[in-house]
């Protein structure tokens, strides 16, 4: 098996992408391709959905936004007092 190299070093994705949710209208706001991009991925789950005759369909947004959307509609739940881990008695 093949391991390939990483684009970016690991410390320099991580602090995009806190940097990012930290001030999501920074990054938006760059002239830089590159930090469109990145933009895209950290705000979409997947690519765009395009319809030829209908253009761009709504896309489902990343695991933070939807997290987000939850605590801001108030939809929070405690830990069961049993736990998470499946009974074994």
């Amino acid at each position: 098996m093949r391991l390939l190299n990483p684009i970016a070093p690991f410390d320099q994705v991580y602090r995009t992408a806190f940097d990012f949710l930290g001030n999501p209208s920074k990054l938006s706001a760059s002239e830089r391709f590159e930090d469109k991009r990145a933009v895209l991925k950290l705000v979409f789950a997947e690519r765009l959905p395009y319809t030829r005759n209908e253009g761009y369909r709504t896309a489902q947004t990343s695991f933070p936004f939807k997290t987000l959307e939850d605590f801001r509609l108030g939809k929070f739940e405690m830990v069961p007092p049993h736990g998470l881990e499946p009974r074994t008695y």
